[in-house]
């Protein structure tokens, strides 16, 4: 019996040695890992696609330098602007393993926008007083950078009737530039039109053949008051024998 059990524990020995001999044998012969990658960035929207180069490898093992991880082949990753340390590590059959690193920077490619406050063409009267409403301005990484506008062009002379262009510029942290919005400023001694009021309707019907007087129109304008007296009076002239006329105040 004794002996039965030292002839088993000694075939299970060289079970084991054959086993491990044959192990390193198979790993010894196997191609050597070789890891690596390439990518391809996408500068709109920061999607990086990573292109896996190993050889020899059955298994891949992806870190993206922010805390996530892939075992695909080939995978694709978005990133917000920035730098990542991305390490490829590719393992064979046999457990050997072979690790590749490589550094993904992520540009800021998005322009801020400015928005004005108020109209894009503001009217004021000579001598008026103008306070320009400004404007904002946000950036997709950098927030809000209102305060960074640089406002240039004319300088507005309430006194000195003409035409007048404000600039507005700005630039985020990566030297992205918005596109320039402008203002325009008119300064003249009268910019407000006058009104034009009807007296009766605007519509009036009357039975062909009957008389009709012009009920007439009033005007007045903010500086020049009652200017009822300079209407021109334009259009049909109402034929009372014939059907539909049009009357133009001008």
């Amino acid at each position: 019996m004794k002996k039965l059990t030292r002839t088993f524990k000694q075939i299970l020995i060289l079970i084991l040695a054959i086993t491990f001999l044959g192990c390193e044998d198979d790993e010894g012969n196997l191609p050597k890992v070789v890891a690596g990658f390439t990518h391809t960035i996408n500068v709109d929207n920061g999607v990086v696609t990573f292109i896996n180069i190993s050889e020899n490898a059955t298994n891949y093992s992806w870190d993206f330098g922010e805390g996530s991880t892939s075992m695909l082949i080939n995978p694709v990753k978005a990133y917000p602007p920035g730098e990542y340390l991305v390490t490829l590590k590719a393992t064979n059959v046999a457990g050997a393993t072979e690790v590749f690193v490589d550094t993904i920077v992520i540009s800021d490619v998005g322009a801020p926008v400015i928005t004005l406050l108020g109209d894009t063409t503001i009217n004021i009267m000579l001598g008026g007083s103008f306070t320009d409403p400004g404007a904002t301005a946000t950036d997709d990484l950098d927030g809000d950078i209102t305060t960074n506008i640089v406002v240039a062009g004319d300088t507005v002379d309430v006194n000195t009737a003409g035409t007048y262009v404000i600039t507005y510029n700005v630039s985020d942290a990566a030297g992205n530039a918005a596109t320039q919005r402008t203002r325009t400023v008119i300064v003249a001694a009268d910019v407000v039109a006058p009104v034009i009021t009807l007296i009766g309707s605007e519509t009036i019907n009357i039975t062909l053949g009957e008389s009709f007087t012009d009920p007439g129109a009033t005007a007045t304008d903010d500086v020049d008051g009652d200017i009822t007296a300079n209407i021109v009076v334009a259009g049909d002239t109402v034929d009372v024998n014939t059907a539909y006329h049009l009357y133009n105040y001008l």
